[in-house]
């Protein structure tokens, strides 16, 4: 071989090494931004899962105060039920306590006449 085609040949050798070596460090950055991709990809679903889990417990708060609501509301009809049943209870045993006053007092006029 002459040193022209020696060079030559020299020459496709090291552009080889440098194209394989290009072309390695292509792939590996092509690794990489997939790598960024799937990693901005993953956060942002753990981004939605967190907003959701968020929303879920936002309408199980909102339920539990609705339940409580509807709890103190049943309490409040609750006393007012018994509010009203002393009220006519009362007033039940005024009526007795007079109906049985006038009887006494007819019973007494009787015995008087």
């Amino acid at each position: 071989m002459d040193i022209r085609s020696s060079l030559m040949y020299g020459n496709k050798a090291v552009n080889d090494l440098y194209t394989a070596k290009a072309n390695a460090a292509a792939a590996k950055e092509n690794k990489l931004a997939t790598g960024k991709k799937l990693s901005g990809l993953s956060s942002d679903a753990a981004s939605l899962q967190i907003n959701a889990k968020a929303g879920d417990v936002a309408d199980s708060a909102l339920e539990n105060i609705n339940a409580a609501s509807s709890a103190v509301g049943d309490v409040a009809k609750a006393e007012e039920m018994i509010r009203e049943a002393n009220r006519r209870i009362l007033e039940q045993s005024d009526d007795s306590v007079l109906a049985q006053a006038n009887q006494s007092t007819d019973a007494v006029s009787m015995l008087l006449d």
